[in-house]
């Protein structure tokens, strides 16, 4: 879904709640009785809602469209196959991250084929509370010194 003002777009990538829609719980019900769960099982299906994120594009005054993505939860990947390749959007330039619960911060990892396309830091704003709890969640991310193996997303935090 999107909404669009001018030289200005909103793409929702996702509107449902933590847990996303639909529930594991309610499908292995013997017999499963949600009828909103049933209706969501299949990939475009929609009722299918994922973590609450929004992607915000705009004409910068330099005349380059900006990519601004509001929360990476646990369905970011999920959701950018669908809308980020759905809109042709090659680049973000920064993420904003309203909490540090799973459903906003849960895809940060995913940002590494971003960061490794461009090489350059993609910039991520949050509040230094939210930071805490990232650099406990996602140590690696916050000091690639602790990466185990392979590319981490090169993030840089604000």
């Amino acid at each position: 879904m999107t909404q669009t003002s001018g030289n200005s777009e909103i793409i929702f990538l996702g509107t449902g709640t933590s847990g996303g829609v639909p529930r594991v719980s309610c499908l292995t019900a013997e017999p499963p009785t949600c009828r909103v769960c049933v209706s969501a099982r299949f990939p475009g299906a929609r009722n299918r809602r994922r973590n609450t994120s929004i992607l915000v594009r705009y004409v910068h005054s330099d005349g380059r469209l900006r990519n601004i993505v509001i929360d990476v939860g646990k369905s970011f990947r999920e959701a950018a196959l669908d809308w980020l390749v759905r809109y042709r959007v090659p680049d973000l330039d920064a993420i904003v991250l309203t909490h540090a619960h799973a459903d906003a911060i849960g895809g940060l990892d995913d940002l590494r084929d971003w960061t490794n396309k461009t090489g350059s830091p993609l910039p991520v704003y949050l509040r230094q509370e939210d930071l805490d709890i990232v650099a406990q969640t996602h140590s690696y991310i916050v000091d690639p010194a602790r990466a185990s193996s392979g590319p981490v997303p090169h993030l840089d935090f604000n």
